[in-house]
């Protein structure tokens, strides 16, 4: 009891003292009792007071050097300076300072942190000495005190991004940086020099922000001494640990003439890294080829297909990764065996905009492939499939094309279950990612217990606030707005003009055929509960917290509803208990103090949860890690699935409702009932669409043999009919595994056509062959490598 007393703030002890000598018995809404203090009375604009301060921050002020700084005390008191904050901050979100690492680390740069930050305290004789007073459980400035109620405290540390060894040897240099983008302060000082110790004897003095330092692996240690020499006042020191990664487990394809990887069947046998430039900013990516089983070298490839990656914000696939989720039923060996060189695109960042990995896009198909295919006396158009968030990539890029007049030469265009009108994040789950970083981090040191996985945190914020997520969601959780009005993010808004501007709904329009998978349902089946209804609930206790109350709705549809609260309750032990027995007449029950960690009320919303379409299982993966770290049983099997690619937004269908009933407004096809020929742009601008009986994951999973053996049959036909076709002043080629008829078909100004399948070509009434036109036929059968 006396251990569990010790861990709750000062102030809060004297707040209960308070009440019990008081007489009152109520509840008390801790976060609540700083409202009404005056912020401009408070020096800093940091009153740690606010927060549970359950970190060792006294530790750190610059002094000593007697403690070492870890990662995760690092992210504890940096998260609750943040907590500590009033109306502004000069600390950037710890989320905001994350991506400047990762900016650093990106170009193999090993960043260096350091906080010097002023803040805050309530003295310890505030109340008794009427500087502040305590009126309707909430703290207020008296006019004119005797002193300032707060006292200034200073919090001085350092820290040194994880080192990704690979394959370093003791010889190899590791380059650590220094830059103003990594220091934090809100103090008047000025900075003379700063000096480093990397922990083993050798020293760097008299560095500078700006400065990269060049240090041999073999002279790193596992702690280093930062010191930041003060104009004014003594020098500031403090120790940080150094996290060397043996291991970074991630394989970056960079050479071009690479040897042969042959991994769960992936050959991938070169790889082209590429760039391009978007508003002034450079992106890369790295395309992988799967060479056709009649090709053996780059200078043999001459039928390709460019398949996509999808969204990947936390940037964990490789080309094994791409290779697996697209392989169902042998998709990409099937494709080898009938002569494709299966190119694969991987982005270097995957939550980067849209319009930047498609400008990477542009170069590789305008600089790289088409020359290739014209050395190679290729004659064959390209095909393109994105794969997710791969559809838009491949959308912008094939529009913008013919918009700046670059002919792209692509016969198909596969849009594989892509949010081209937008996806959903539960917005709930948005609120808790965009506090939960600082949160859980928090929370893991009041209940002695890990709650939830810091990366798990981190990847969920990264979910939906990279770039691209923001692009693509349809309503995004602002950093500073309101967020009880769920709206897109301006980024989006962005996105969507430019694809006003191309014109055709945004789409390209000299592609030959244009197809939209949807893995969600066609039959306007919901995913299972209604508009604002109870997605899940808890209620039960855990370590300090007697009671933690959480309850997640779905939005609503336009009206008002709560959709998430998260409430935390402690009654702790009556410090009455410690009074000498003649006062125990003065005690009366303890107090609860009850804290509202999150709670959001939202309306003007449609219920895109529950929507039809493709899922995500983000609650349910929260859910998950509740209950394994908690202890608790909330129980995902009750959790329903996330809309994530509603149908609609995949088949781009214009204008209708999230419960479109595709089956029954449109005649499917007589050889696959989840197939449609639209060919009606005030429907969509797709020629084809292809939907699912029921909701299916947005991954791997979702992919169904019926949709990959459609995609296939559309990409490599067995059988081709090439009729009423005029073929003016181009190079065509056609490819099939079986058969190739012609009917009704014109050759005109210098046209070639090249035809080729595995047994019969045939050439029925209308065959017309203009001046200088050529045809080159072949029936020859593909050679297969692939069982």
């Amino acid at each position: 009891m006396r251990q569990q007393i010790r861990k709750l703030p000062a102030l809060l002890l004297t707040l209960l003292t308070f009440f019990c000598l008081s007489g009152k018995s109520q509840d008390i809404d801790y976060f609540a009792i700083f409202d009404h203090l005056d912020p401009g009375k408070v020096p800093t604009g940091i009153l740690y007071d606010k927060v549970y301060p359950t970190s060792n921050v006294h530790q750190f002020d610059g002094s000593s050097i007697t403690n070492t700084m870890t990662e995760d005390q690092w992210n504890l008191i940096y998260s609750e300076l943040l907590m500590a904050h009033f109306d502004y901050s000069t600390i950037p979100e710890l989320r905001e300072f994350q991506e400047i690492i990762n900016d650093f680390e990106k170009q193999n740069k090993v960043p260096v942190c350091i906080m010097n930050v002023e803040y805050n305290r309530i003295k310890d004789n505030a109340l008794d000495d009427n500087l502040l007073e305590f009126l309707n459980n909430q703290l207020y400035e008296v006019p004119d005190p005797s002193e300032s109620p707060y006292q200034a405290k200073r919090y001085f540390s350092a820290f040194i991004s994880q080192l990704n060894a690979g394959d370093s040897n003791e010889s190899d240099q590791v380059t650590f940086i220094l830059d103003t983008s990594l220091y934090i302060s809100n103090t008047t000082d000025i900075i003379q020099k700063i000096d480093i110790d990397f922990g083993r004897g050798k020293k760097y003095r008299n560095l500078r922000f700006g400065s990269e330092i060049n240090v041999k692996y073999s002279d790193i240690g596992s702690e280093a001494i930062v010191t930041l020499h003060r104009k004014i006042g003594e020098d500031l020191s403090c120790k940080c640990g150094i996290v060397k990664i043996e291991n970074s487990g991630s394989e970056l394809l960079e050479s071009v003439t690479m040897a042969l990887e042959e991994s769960s069947g992936s050959p991938i046998y070169v790889s082209i890294p590429q760039k391009g430039t978007y508003d002034g900013k450079e992106f890369k990516a790295t395309f992988g080829f799967c060479f056709s089983c009649e090709t053996t070298s780059i200078s043999d490839v001459k039928k390709p297909i460019i398949i996509l990656e999808g969204w990947d914000p936390t940037n964990f696939r490789g080309f094994q990764e791409i290779y697996d989720e697209i392989n169902k039923d042998n998709f990409i060996p099937k494709l080898q065996n009938q002569g494709y060189d299966v190119i694969l695109m991987n982005y270097d960042d995957g939550g980067a905009a849209i319009q930047g990995n498609a400008m990477v896009l542009r170069n590789f198909i305008i600089d790289y492939l088409q020359p290739l295919l014209e050395n190679n006396d290729s004659y064959n158009e390209i095909v393109i499939m994105g794969v997710s968030m791969g559809g838009l990539v491949a959308r912008y890029t094939l529009a913008k094309m013919e918009s700046d007049g670059n002919p792209h030469n692509t016969k198909l265009f596969i849009s594989m279950d892509s949010p081209q009108q937008g996806a959903y994040i539960p917005y709930a789950i948005q609120e808790i990612g965009y506090h939960g970083l600082n949160a859980v981090l928090l929370w893991d040191k009041l209940t002695d217990s890990h709650v939830m996985d810091d990366k798990v945190i981190n990847d969920l914020y990264k979910r939906f606030s990279c770039t691209s997520s923001q692009q693509m969601l349809v309503y995004y959780r602002p950093h500073n707005l309101i967020p009880n009005v769920p709206a897109p993010s301006p980024m989006r808004t962005e996105l969507l003009e430019e694809f006003d501007d191309f014109g055709n709904n945004g789409y390209p329009s000299k592609v030959e055929k244009m197809v939209a998978f949807s893995f969600g349902s066609g039959k306007g089946k919901n995913q299972g509960f209604e508009a604002g209804g109870l997605r899940y609930s808890y209620f039960g206790g855990l370590g300090v917290f007697d009671d933690i109350e959480i309850v997640q709705r779905a939005i609503p549809d336009f009206f008002p509803a709560n959709i998430i609260k998260i409430t935390l309750e402690i009654r702790p032990p009556n410090p009455c208990d410690f009074l000498p027995p003649f006062l125990k007449f003065l005690c009366w029950t303890p107090l609860t103090l009850r804290i509202t960690t999150i709670d959001l009320t939202v309306m003007g919303t449609k219920p895109y949860e529950n929507a039809p379409g493709s899922f995500q299982e983000f609650t349910k993966l929260l859910v998950t890690e509740l209950d394994k770290n908690l202890g608790t049983d909330i129980g995902s099997d009750r959790v329903a699935f996330d809309c994530f690619i509603p149908t609609v937004s995949a088949l781009h269908l214009i204008d209708k409702p999230l419960d479109y009933n595709i089956k029954d407004n449109l005649y499917p096809s007589s050889f696959d009932p989840n197939y449609y020929e639209v060919n009606n742009p005030s429907v969509t601008p797709y020629n084809a669409i292809y939907v699912e009986e029921d909701n299916k994951m947005h991954d791997r999973i979702g992919v169904s043999t019926g949709m990959i053996n459609r995609a296939k049959e559309l990409i490599a036909p067995q059988n081709i009919e090439l009729k009423n076709r005029t073929i003016d002043n181009l190079k065509v080629q056609y490819e099939a595994g079986t058969s190739i008829t012609l009917e009704n078909v014109t050759l005109q100004n210098n046209s070639l056509l090249y035809l080729r399948a595995g047994q019969i070509i045939s050439f029925g009434n209308n065959i017309s062959i203009g001046k200088n036109c050529n045809f080159e036929v072949e029936a020859r059968e593909f050679i297969e490598c692939h069982e």
